[in-house]
């Protein structure tokens, strides 16, 4: 009986000596079953591009996370394009961040994002191709980086939510409809270096207020169907405005432009367009109906409409440099 105690005795002293040891020994079942981190591979589509000295990510694998980090590399090389149409209808993401390699965006890329409303664009960007976030409704910030040289038409209509915007010198031409019904839009910083704006850039800003622009806007303007604006000239700006007119052909003196201005419902509609010069094309601020100031060099030039569909309230001023 002696024996069989002891025995019994001895089998719960090991029972618990191994029941410790169980416990006390790091549990690494988890780390040989759990499931490894994504690659760029499981979300996205990636193609080399045309030299094959990186990728373009072209398209999306699956539902995406809200927030989304475009990968700075793929299989060695840099992911340097998002293509087109590559998140068109990704309505489930709602911020951006771009590699430091990216330097183009093509069109339609990021399409009817209507839930984005972040979006980095870094030091390296040189492109944003059409309707890259047309009705990207809820985009509110955007940083246009000195490095940009290309922006599409349309590249950002209907992104409602926007309100202040710095156009970098490096983008010379504001291309059609770019901020198109950019309703929350308050205020456009342009820097020296824009050369030109053309027809409906800023088309439907209603909450657009004041606009100065810089003096390298080689500007031709001209006007068609305007009711009573003030406008007031800078020293000097007379002779600037005679000087190029009447070297023109046209016959239009800047007593002639105060005339127009004064006069109600006067249609100029024949007069000449173009004057050979780079130009500020029709209709650029058309809707923008609480637009209170517009500013313009002393040495601006005039073409037919550019103004045309601003409010009879704005205050133009010609400034001496």
């Amino acid at each position: 009986m002696k024996k069989i105690s002891c025995v019994l005795l001895l089998v719960v002293v090991l029972c618990g000596l191994l029941a410790f040891c169980a416990c006390d020994k790091p549990n690494t079942l988890s780390d040989d079953t759990s499931s490894p981190e994504p690659t760029p591979a499981d979300y996205f589509t990636l193609e080399p591009n045309a030299d094959r000295t990186g990728y373009v990510l072209t398209g999306t694998q699956k539902i995406l996370p809200a927030d989304v980090v475009i990968p700075s590399e793929y299989d060695g090389l840099p992911v340097t394009e998002i293509g087109a149409s590559a998140f068109e209808g990704c309505t489930e993401i709602e911020s951006v961040v771009l590699n430091s390699n990216l330097q183009y965006i093509h069109d339609d890329a990021f399409f009817n994002c209507a839930s984005l409303s972040a979006i980095n664009f870094n030091e390296h960007l040189k492109y944003i191709g059409e309707n890259s976030f047309y009705n990207c409704v809820t985009l509110s910030e955007i940083y246009l980086p000195n490095t940009l040289q290309f922006i599409g038409n349309n590249a950002f209509e209907n992104c409602s939510s926007i309100n202040e915007i710095v156009i970098p010198s490096t983008l010379q031409v504001i291309r059609p409809y770019t901020f198109k019904n950019c309703t929350s839009l308050k205020k456009i910083e342009l820097t020296e270096g824009i050369k030109q704006i053309s027809y409906g850039a800023f088309y439907g800003c209603i909450s657009l207020q004041n606009v100065t622009f810089p003096s390298s806007l080689v500007l031709v303007l001209s006007f068609a169907y305007f009711d009573s604006f003030e406008i007031e000239f800078g020293p000097g700006t007379d002779e600037a405005i005679d000087e190029f007119l009447n070297g023109s052909g046209g016959g239009m003196t800047a007593d002639g432009i105060r005339q127009m201005f004064a006069t109600t419902e006067q249609e100029i509609r024949n007069y000449p367009s173009d004057f050979g010069a780079s130009f500020m094309t029709d209709s650029i601020f058309e809707g923008c109906s609480n637009l209170a100031t517009l500013s313009f060099s002393a040495s601006t030039h005039f073409t037919l409409g550019a103004l045309a569909g601003i409010p009879t309230t704005c205050k133009i001023a010609f400034r001496n440099e």
